[in-house]
């Protein structure tokens, strides 16, 4: 769930229904356009585009808050706490937060763009099978304009 809180009830959250599990790896991600809609979220998972059940649509004027960020834990409207079990055996790696909307296909990249480039500058001969596989994905999901063509 993407919940943008500026307190006393003024939010936005919106949730995918598809569960991901705590135990894998997953690429999560979520766009906002600043229109103070719910509508104006969008939720990634693993790089595609998902459906939006909107929970709550009522933010009147800015996002903006004095409270810290907060991952995998849920709070009442209010920055109390309203889970009983956070997510403590979660692990975060690689958090980004950009000035700006990403674009889906910018959102896709940043699932695995960064170390497309690392192996990019290792010899090739170094690369186990899953590397290979990677790299080659990425070219063509994001490189090769033909096979970026056929999936349009």
């Amino acid at each position: 769930m993407a919940e943008l809180i500026s307190g006393g009830g003024n939010a936005i959250a919106v949730r995918a229904p598809k569960i991901v599990s705590r135990i894998d790896w997953a690429h999560l991600a979520f766009t906002y356009d600043g229109s103070g809609k719910a509508a104006g979220v969008r939720l990634f998972i693993n790089g595609e585009p998902q459906e939006a059940e909107v929970v709550r649509d009522k933010l009147a004027g800015s996002i903006r808050t004095g409270a810290p960020l907060q991952l995998g834990r849920r709070t009442d409207g209010e920055g109390r706490q309203a889970d009983v079990f956070p997510m403590y055996e979660t692990a975060y790696q690689d958090l980004r937060i950009y000035a700006r909307r990403l674009d889906d296909d910018e959102v896709r990249r940043t699932m695995d763009e960064d170390f497309v480039h690392e192996l990019l500058a290792r010899p090739h001969d170094r690369w186990s099978t899953n590397q290979r596989a990677l790299v080659g994905d990425f070219f063509f999901r994001h490189v090769d304009a033909g096979s970026i063509a056929l999936r349009a």
